[in-house]
This record gives structure tokens, sequence and C-alpha cells, in this order.
């Protein structure tokens, strides 16, 4: 964008001013907005100033300054509304899934040491330009009063501004140390978060705490048999489409006959361009959960491309155009009965690097999660000679087969899979 000029718009924009160098001169940017149409505003107009995001850490910060009037045609009531001083100053950082430390700060049992900063003074913004200052020996301690909607296992992650003499914070629950994920409840937890050296020091330890990033634990399904590459888009009826994933059937795929293969996503992203090249194609995914019980469940879901999700063989989501990728996007709630339940997910990709998540909420670590469910098998099915199937689960490798025969037997033994 650009200072002057009037030029048609329908969504919002950013715009930024010209000029000669950046450390050198001020500069002075006018933006003008002729709205014709008879819009009947409810709110306002927002304008949004920011950073060069691209300056580092240590350069000097922009000072801004902003007037702005409004026109209107005769008529209307007046609407202007003055703005407190203390929304005026420009937002510090935003940090998704953050909490301001200061904000839950537990202020009724503060340690000597512990003080609420300007981050005037700090190499590092912070969030709301206030953070919490600890200082003292090895062991202190503030409590931390941490909001969550809904019972669940989280991540905490400190967003720290500043620490000296190897300072580090350790999150404690109930006076046991946190892993990589703790059990919350909705409204509030106590959350201890202790000084602690890394390494050794002999000076008082001092570390600047902003906020602390809250997070659903994010137990991505890794494990998958996968059928692929499909030709056609989502819409196209083909392949297992989703009935029961049973390792050995043959399907008629885009480049001949594809049968089911397992594959492990270790970041529990799968990525359709390993799969199915880098140009059009559909990929058939399936995993199986084991339930101790009937019960309903939150799946969360993620994809950038058109995809449908079954449960047992019932549609349970459906994306319809490709998109941006963000994990745990879609929430929508699946029925399990008890025993294991079959879980399919199909996916299209028009240009290559298509890719999807997905998850089901278990906080209490009561679901067991496979690639598929013991005993799912058809009758080998002979691919031609001249082009034959895929490497897959059902190949004739003797460690396949040894595996899927002690998954056989351990199914019909086992109410509940040995090894999750």
């Amino acid at each position: 964008g650009d200072a002057w000029g009037i030029r048609a718009f329908a969504n919002p924009y950013h715009g930024c001013v010209t000029g000669a160098d950046w450390s050198a001169a001020r500069r002075q940017s006018v933006y003008r907005w002729h709205v014709t149409d008879n819009i009947p505003f409810t709110q306002s107009f927002r304008i949004t100033m920011e950073n060069y995001s691209a300056k580092s850490d240590a350069a000097r910060k922009n000072d801004y300054s902003s007037m702005a009037y409004w026109y209107q045609a005769p008529g209307g009531a007046d609407c202007f509304e003055t703005t407190e001083v203390a929304a005026r100053i420009p937002q510090g950082p935003i940090v998704p899934d953050a909490v301001d430390a200061e904000a839950v700060l537990a202020r009724e049992e503060l340690p000597a040491g512990v003080e609420i900063v300007s981050d005037s003074l700090l190499p590092k913004e912070a969030m709301n330009h206030t953070a919490v200052r600890i200082e003292g020996a090895p062991g202190t301690t503030i409590t931390l009063k941490v909001p969550v909607q809904e019972y669940d296992k989280y991540t905490l992650a400190p967003i720290v501004l500043d620490s000296r003499n190897n300072s580090r914070l350790v999150f404690h629950q109930a006076g046991k140390a946190i892993g990589e994920w703790v059990r919350l409840s909705p409204g509030e937890n106590r959350i201890q978060a202790t000084l602690e050296p890394d390494g050794k020091v002999n000076a008082p330890l001092v570390l600047v705490l902003d906020g602390v990033v809250v997070q659903s634990y994010r137990n991505l399904v890794t494990d998958w048999i996968v059928a692929a590459p499909f030709a056609g888009g989502i819409e196209d009826q083909q392949g297992p489409e989703g009935a029961e994933a049973l390792l050995g059937a043959t399907f008629e795929g885009r480049d001949g006959p594809v049968t089911w293969r397992r594959i492990k996503a270790e970041d529990g992203v799968v990525r359709m361009e390993s799969l199915c090249g880098p140009g059009e194609g559909v990929l058939s995914s399936s995993c199986a959960v084991f339930s101790p019980d009937d019960r309903s469940a939150v799946a969360l879901f993620a994809s950038n491309v058109p995809a449908k999700v079954w449960i047992n063989g019932e549609p349970v989501h459906h994306v319809e155009k490709p998109r941006g990728m963000k994990l745990d996007s879609d929430r929508f709630e699946v029925r399990l009965r008890r025993g294991w339940n079959q879980v399919m997910v199909k996916v299209a990709q028009a240009k290559g690097a298509g890719s999807f998540a997905f998850r089901i909420k278990d906080p209490d670590e009561e679901l067991f999660f496979r690639a598929h469910r013991p005993g799912a098998r058809a009758e080998m099915v002979e691919a031609p000679a001249s082009n034959p199937a895929p490497p897959g689960p059902c190949d004739c490798n003797l460690v396949e087969v040894i595996q899927s025969t002690v998954e056989t037997v351990l199914g019909c033994l086992c109410p509940a899979p040995c090894c999750p």
C-alpha cells in the first residue's frame, strides 16, 4: 500500500509508508476511506498500527502517534467517543493461548524478591508492557492461578523475557514437577513456578516472566494404514469409502491396484505428497481406537485439503474446500462403542502438499490407538504380475505375517490391547 490515493476495497488491508532510510527520518502516512454505501454501523472502524516485524529486538522501537477525522453526511448522529489514554498505548506482542503472568499471579502469597515491572528497561516487549520479575535463591516459588475452560491434559510453556545466572522455571502441581503435560480442571488451577539453576551458580537467580502458554495436549494419532493414490476428488466414490479397513483388500487406484500399508507419522501430521506424489490424488487412511465402554468423545481434526471422516462407517465430518492447515481447527462429537472402533479419513489434494491430523480427547488415558483392528483381514488378493501392488502389511514378509498373527491372537484373548 501507499499513502495517498482513492481506491475501492472490499476487505481490510495492510499499508505501509515509503521513504528514506528507516533509521533516520520521521515519516507520515495518510489513509483516506470513502464509504458511499448506506451502512448501519453498530460498532466502529478499527485501524491498527504495528511495529515493523523484521526489526531486531535490539533495534530502536518505533514511536507512533496518530490523528483521525470522521466526516459524515448531514442527518446522522454524532457517534464519536474519546478513547482513554491507556487504550491508545501501542499493544505489546500477541501470543496465542497465552495468559499474562501478572494477571494470574497469586499476589496474596508473594515471596520476597517478586515484583511487577515495566518492560521499558527489558530487552523485549511484554504482552501488556508489564511482567513478573522473580529474584531469589533456588527454590523461590510463585503461585499462578491458571484458568482453563474444560477438563483436559495441557502443556505449559513459560514466556521468559530475561534471565540471569542460568535461571530457569520449573512448574509444579500439588508438589509434583510437571512433565510433558498436566491435567487441569475448569476454572482456576493453582500451579507453582519455582526458580531453579540450570547448572552451578553462586549468585541470586533472576528471571522475568511475561506469561504462560497454555495449550491442550495434542496426542495426535501417529499410526495409520493407508491406501493410495486414487484418482478424482473428494466426492468421487472409490476405494474403501468408509467401509471397514480389511488388510489384504485390493482396490483399483490411480496408477493400478493398491492395498493397505502401514505408515507412522512421527509428528502426527500425515503428508500426502510422499504417498500420492506431487499432483492430484486421493488418500484413504484408517486407524482403530479401543474404548472400554460406550461413550461420547470430542474429536479434533485439521487438514489443508477437502476431507471426509467416518467413525464405524458413519460420516461424522466433512471439509469441502482447501484451506490453511491449523491443528485442532475442527471440533466435533463422536460416538465410540465398547471395544474396537474404526476411524477412516479420506483426503483429496489438487496440486500436492496435502496433509491432515486427527486426535480424540482422552484426558484420563482410557483409549488405545493402533493402526488397525486386530483380526481385520481380508482374503489375499493377488495383484496382476504386470502391475504388482505396492508393498504393505499384507505382503508375504515374515515380520509382517508374525506381527499380524500375534495381533490377531491378542485381540481375541484380551479385552483391550496389551500394548497401546
